[in-house]
């Protein structure tokens, strides 16, 4: 397709150390942002062809916008990558589109979120919190739309309690680059709030599900026996039936498709569910997980402190 008549959007995960000659090769996971908004990809525009391309420094290397000359410059990143995201936007700034116009700049992610007001000095919009595919389109018809000079704050006021999406597009990755080249979600929110952690501010801090039949279509777009990383904020959030089962109806669907995953999760609600399941069910939830692919967790440790950890139990048990 020729770009001349379309609309190129660009959307870039910047690499903090991207000037480091002596980094390793391959990143460890490879980033379900950029896999997410090529899935959820609006056809057009205002009435015209959109391409949307997605570039993760950490495997491609250094993005030059004056090279790349997008219509729209998407920057995704978290408080580690906000300088080099601040580079990027500052670069695009002296380069024009392919069509000879400004490129319009957009932040997200979560340090954008929290902190707009230092975001929006190097871009014309920022998004804050989460997108829906819906969300998206409107975000880059706006963008498109604007005036030169104008900025803007931008957030989706009623988050879905369910999320629903297309399947991820993970086209673009090359597996090589990655030691995990194929990440999943299945679910966003954490209760706790810790002081160190923005996932409750951003995400908020009720557990809110992707729908089974959005993950199964998932699983079914991804190559097979592949290892999955569960990006989940919290995997299981707490003890209470919603969070337990939705675990376990997860751990099915992945055994029945054939995969092995990992995911993150806190040590309070794991060792709380596994004792009551045992008692409830006679079963051992750590054996069921391993017995349905699961590979390993990252666990979170969320205090050492006497009153951090008195803060925690009362936060599992009201998700009891």
């Amino acid at each position: 397709m020729s770009t001349e008549s379309c609309f190129l959007i660009d959307w870039v995960v910047p690499d903090s150390h991207i000037d480091n000659t002596n980094r390793a090769n391959r990143s460890i996971i490879a980033p379900l942002i950029l896999a997410r908004v090529k899935g959820n990809a609006p056809a057009e525009l205002n009435g015209v062809a959109t391409i949307i391309r997605v570039h993760d420094e950490r495997a491609s290397g250094r993005y030059e916008p004056s090279l790349h000359q997008p219509d729209v410059l998407c920057l995704p990143y978290m408080t580690t990558e906000a300088i080099r995201a601040y580079q990027i936007s500052d670069e695009a700034r002296h380069a024009k589109s392919h069509s000879g116009m400004p490129i319009k700049i957009i932040h997200g992610g979560i340090h954008a979120t929290s902190l707009w007001r230092e975001a929006i000095k190097h871009c014309d919009v920022v998004v804050r919190g989460e997108m829906t595919p819906q969300f998206q389109q409107r975000l880059l018809e706006f963008a498109l739309n604007m005036g030169v000079g104008y900025k803007a704050v931008l957030r989706l006021n009623n988050p879905p309690c369910v999320i629903t999406h297309p399947p991820a597009d993970w086209t673009w990755a090359n597996p090589k680059n990655y030691l995990i080249p194929h990440t999943i979600q299945t679910s966003v929110g954490c209760p706790f709030g810790c002081d160190f952690c923005s996932v409750t501010q951003v995400a908020g801090a009720g557990m809110r599900p992707v729908a089974m039949d959005c993950l199964e279509a998932e699983l079914k777009a991804l190559p097979k026996g592949v290892v999955l990383a569960i990006v989940d904020d919290n995997f299981l959030q707490g003890v209470g039936a919603k969070h337990v089962e939705h675990c376990l109806n997860v751990a099915r669907l992945m055994h029945e498709m054939g995969f092995r995953w990992m995911a993150e999760i806190t040590v309070k609600t794991l060792s709380d569910a596994r004792r009551r399941l045992a008692t409830e069910r006679g079963f051992d939830l750590v054996e069921f997980f391993a017995a349905h692919g699961c590979i390993g967790f990252f666990f979170g440790i969320e205090t050492v402190e006497d009153a951090g950890l008195k803060k925690t139990i009362q936060l599992s048990e009201t998700t009891k």
